[in-house]
C-alpha cells in the first residue's frame, strides 16, 4: 500500500510511475484505489493497463475486499494500493485496511519546506500504531543533495529512507474543483508518465520494493461473465458523464442485463435499449455541448414517454433538470424532465459515506459534488451519513426516473439495483 500523512502528498503519481515502471519492465500490475474515488483510478489505469478496482471496508465489505486481493494475486504479477487522504484518515482508516489483509505500507512523504522534521512526521507515522508493517519511506519533492542530508540527519536506523525523489515542475499533475484531470484532457500523458517512472529507475525503487520479485510467464485467465441478451442497459459514457465503476458495470452483467454505452455530447439519440443510465461526471464543463444537442435531449424525453427505467446520479441527475447554472452565472439548458435547476457552487455541498433505504433494504454509496439544487420536487428519501452529525442526500422518485446525488455501490445490493433498472 502506498500511503502518506495527508493529501496532496504526490501519492497517485507515485503509484503511477511505479506502476509505469514496472509495467515496463514486463511485470503485469494490477492497482486498486481505496475509497470511492473516480478520478484516481482513471491515472492509475493509463499507466498500468489494466483497469482499477476501488476497496473501501465500510461500502463494500471485508469479504468483497479480501476477495478481490485473492483473485488480483492469482492474475497479476504484484499488487499495489493507493490509499486514500492519510495513512490514519478515513473511517475505517488505510492503516486498518493494511492491518486487516496484512499489508506492508511504503510511505510517502513530501518533504517540502522542512529537514530533519521529516524525521518526527516519519517516526510519529510508523509509531502510531504498532500492529502495521512499513516497507519504508519516500521523501518526495527533494530540493537538493544538501536537502536529502538533512532529512536523513534525525531519521532513527530502523527507518529506512528508499528514496528521495527529486522536486521537478514536470513531476505535478493538474487538478480541478472534483479532483484531478482525466487521462483524455492531459496532452502526452503517457509521456509524462514514461518520464516519471524513468525518475523511479534511476533511484532503483522498484527493485527496492520487491528485491526478490521473479518474473514468471503470465496466463491471462478470462475473468468476463456471460450475459443474457435479453434486457439492455444504455449508458452514457463521455468526457460529460465518466464516473463509473468497473464493478458496477460487473454487477449489471451478473444480474442478466447487457450495457452499451452512448455519449449525450456526440450522439444524436439513444441506441436501441431497456433502461437509461446516466451516471456522474462533470456536466458542468460540458453544458454548452450538451445544451446543443437538443436531439438527444429529445430523444430522452422520448424514452422516458415510454414509461422506461432511467437512473441519474450526480452530475446524470443534473443533466434532467431544466436548466444548469455554471460558476460563471451561465445558465444551460438541460432535459427538463426534473422540475428545478442545478446551479454550480464553489464549495463543496455535499461529501462522505452514505447508506440509502430503498424497498426495504440498504444499498451504500457516497457523494461528493459541488452542485446544489432548487426544486419543488419531494424526496422519497433521505440517505444516511455515516458521520452522524452531516446531512444525508435526497433520493427523487418521479414516475420512471430515480435520482440523487449518490454514487451507488451496485454490489452492495443487488435487489435495490435490479429496481433502479428494471421497475
Amino acid at each position: 500500500m502506498i500511503a502518506a500523512p495527508a493529501s496532496h502528498q504526490g501519492k497517485t503519481l507515485f503509484t503511477a510511475s511505479l506502476a509505469r515502471s514496472y509495467r515496463q519492465k514486463g511485470y503485469h500490475v494490477k492497482l486498486f484505489k481505496i475509497g470511492p474515488d473516480f478520478l484516481d483510478p482513471k491515472i492509475l489505469e493509463q499507466a498500468s493497463g489494466h483497469y482499477v478496482d476501488n476497496l473501501d471496508l465500510w461500502i463494500m465489505g471485508e469479504k468483497y475486499c479480501r476477495d478481490k486481493l485473492i483473485e488480483a494475486r492469482k492474475h497479476y504479477d504484484l499488487v499495489l494500493i493507493e490509499s486514500v487522504m492519510g495513512l490514519f484518515d478515513h473511517k475505517p482508516s488505510n492503516a486498518d485496511f493494511a492491518q486487516q489483509f496484512n499489508i506492508p505500507i511504503l510511505l510517502l512523504i513530501d518533504a517540502s519546506s522542512m529537514g530533519a522534521s521529516f524525521a518526527a512526521i516519519a517516526y510519529g507515522m510508523t509509531q502510531l500504531q504498532t500492529n502495521l508493517v512499513f516497507k519504508g519511506i519516500i521523501a518526495n519533492r527533494v530540493g537538493s543533495q544538501n536537502h536529502q542530508e538533512l532529512i536523513q540527519e534525525k531519521l532513527p536506523k530502523n527507518i529506512s529512507l528508499l528514496a528521495a525523489l527529486p522536486r521537478d515542475k514536470h513531476l505535478q499533475l493538474p487538478e480541478r474543483h472534483l479532483g484531478l484531470y482525466q487521462p483524455h484532457e492531459l496532452k502526452r500523458i503517457d509521456y509524462f508518465l514514461d518520464y516519471a517512472a524513468d525518475i523511479i529507475d534511476k533511484n532503483q525503487i522498484t527493485e527496492k520494493i520487491f528485491p526478490d520479485l521473479a518474473k514468471q510467464p503470465f496466463l491471462k485467465s478470462s475473468l468476463s461473465i456471460k450475459q443474457k441478451a435479453k434486457y439492455t442497459i444504455a449508458i452514457a459514457k463521455d468526457p460529460a458523464f465518466s464516473f463509473i465503476y468497473p464493478e458496477n458495470i460487473k454487477t449489471l452483467h451478473q444480474l442478466g442485463f447487457q450495457t452499451l454505452f452512448f455519449s449525450p455530447i456526440n450522439d444524436s439519440s439513444l441506441p436501441k435499449c431497456d433502461a437509461l443510465w446516466l451516471p456522474g461526471g462533470y456536466p458542468e464543463l460540458y453544458t454548452k455541448e450538451l445544451a446543443a444537442n437538443t436531439a438527444m435531449q429529445c430523444s430522452i424525453i422520448e424514452h422516458s414517454k415510454l414509461n422506461k427505467p432511467i437512473y441519474a446520479e450526480c452530475g446524470g441527475m443534473l443533466y434532467l433538470f431544466e436548466t444548469v447554472t455554471t460558476q460563471h452565472n451561465k445558465k444551460y439548458s438541460m432535459c427538463g424532465l426534473l422540475s428545478g435547476q442545478a446551479i454550480m457552487e464553489k464549495r463543496f455541498q455535499g461529501i462522505g459515506l452514505q447508506e440509502l433505504t430503498l424497498f426495504d433494504t440498504n444499498i451504500r454509496g457516497h457523494s461528493f459534488h459541488h452542485a446544489r439544487i432548487e426544486t419543488s420536487l419531494k424526496p422519497m428519501q433521505i440517505s444516511y451519513h455515516q458521520r452522524k452529525n452531516k446531512e444525508g442526500e435526497c433520493f427523487y422518485s418521479k414516475g420512471n426516473i430515480q435520482a440523487s446525488f449518490l454514487h451507488l455501490w451496485f454490489k452492495s445490493s443487488l435487489r435495490i439495483t435490479q429496481r433502479l433498472f428494471q421497475m
